[in-house]
């Protein structure tokens, strides 16, 4: 049941609103000026406050304005009887979700509070569901994290065994870590990445994705495109990643926590978490970036099938320069032999 408080210095509308309201199946209050309306606030929050704009002492505007510094998912609907634009900007401006013109007839006062009730309700399933999210995400960055702790100077045999850990519940077989790993390391050793490196980057790369385990099932494994909000969430991925990894000591972990973090920029500033251009992106990312991608291409995935072999070294190419690195786009092409071996040796059926 949705609690409502009438604001009004006027008894005939209090009643009247009041009476209304409760038919309704409303729970009601009411307050005849901004000081009674604030002390209510305080110990029993509103989930929809209908105030005047002209009350004695304080404005509804300043009303307004205290309320959602102490609720800030109440919603309110304000009303006066000489409405003007000033006055109705500046009251949307300060967080009014409605404006009601005096005097109010009974069906305008129920379709008003009735629209506020359901924006109520959305913002409180989307805030809940945030909440939910950041609780899953934490809990299973804290647990990641004592494990991270306990093996950070592990084997990368056990790095490995995290890894797979984050494509588990993924469409993706462990066959594309393997795939992931080569390719990061052919490219790697094309720019002459530093040698004592290149053992720990085999191993890096295969934690680009382990943010996804901070992902909805709903999302991550969705046979189809995502709308513009899941995408959205799915993108959260990459931050994921660096907070998981975040804090080891391990060589391993820090240049996986680069590459879960950069692999999704792009070279002309359009990627994300951070929209970083050319050279700021982290060369790990960058040389990540071309090998998940040409897997994701040359892969059968839950949304979509295989790419040729031809077609997706075409959008490597048509991506040079925009999505890729020019001189990683161009070194992998020159080794599309080396390229091809590496997925005919890790190839799913």
């Amino acid at each position: 049941m949705k609690k409502i408080l009438v604001v009004d210095d006027e008894q005939s509308i209090r009643f009247t609103f009041r009476m209304f309201l409760q038919k309704e199946g409303y729970l009601v209050n009411v307050a005849e000026n901004a000081d009674s309306a604030i002390s209510q606030m305080e110990s029993d929050p509103a989930d929809i406050i209908v105030s005047d704009i002209n009350l004695p002492g304080m404005t509804g505007v300043e009303l307004l304005k205290t309320v959602h510094s102490i609720s800030p998912e109440t919603q309110v609907i304000m009303m006066t009887g000489a409405p003007t634009a000033d006055s109705v900007s500046e009251a949307i401006r300060n967080g009014a979700c409605d404006y009601l013109f005096k005097p109010v007839n009974k069906t305008d006062l129920l379709r008003t509070v009735a629209t506020a009730v359901k924006i109520k309700d959305l913002e409180d399933q989307n805030r809940a569901y945030r909440q939910n999210l950041e609780t899953m995400v934490q809990v299973r960055t804290r647990q990641l994290q004592e494990a991270v702790e306990k093996v950070k100077q592990a084997s990368f045999e056990t790095v490995m065994h995290l890894a797979r850990a984050a494509e588990f519940k993924d469409e993706n077989t462990f066959d594309h870590l393997y795939r992931m790993s080569e390719y990061t390391v052919l490219l790697a050793e094309c720019v002459k990445y530093p040698q004592e490196k290149i053992e720990a980057i085999k191993y890096a790369s295969m934690l680009h994705d382990i943010g996804k385990i901070g992902i909805p099932d709903s999302i991550l494994l969705k046979p189809g495109r995502l709308d513009k909000k899941e995408f959205e969430i799915m993108k959260q991925h990459a931050a994921y990643g660096g907070k998981i990894l975040d804090g080891s000591e391990s060589e391993i972990l820090k240049l996986g926590k680069i590459i879960a973090i950069s692999h999704h920029e792009k070279w002309d500033g359009s990627g994300y978490p951070e929209g970083l251009t050319k050279e700021d992106i982290p060369l790990e990312g960058r040389i990540a970036a071309i090998a998940d991608v040409f897997d994701a291409l040359s892969t059968k995935r839950v949304y979509k099938d295989a790419f040729s072999l031809d077609e997706s070294f075409r959008v490597i190419t048509e991506g040079r320069g925009q999505h890729f690195d020019p001189q990683l786009v161009d070194l992998f092409l020159l080794n599309k032999d080396k390229v091809i071996e590496i997925r005919n040796k890790y190839q799913t059926y």
